[in-house]
């Protein structure tokens, strides 16, 4: 209930054309399976979590 994904979807860049995943019966996405970066400029994204859906620690 109220998770971020939609079961089964597409999503794509903000272009409305190029895609990026998709999303399985549960609504999650399979870690390392982008179809294109998040951006045209972007070799690189942050999503605050590392696979298989555990917190990412950054230390400073």
């Amino acid at each position: 209930m109220d998770w971020v994904l939609k079961p089964n979807t597409n999503y794509v860049r903000s272009d409305g054309v190029r895609k990026l995943m998709t999303t399985n019966v549960n609504g999650l996405f399979v870690f390392g399976t982008l179809i294109n970066g998040l951006s045209a400029g972007s070799s690189a994204g942050m999503s605050g979590m590392s696979g298989p859906w555990t917190v990412f620690a950054c230390l400073t």
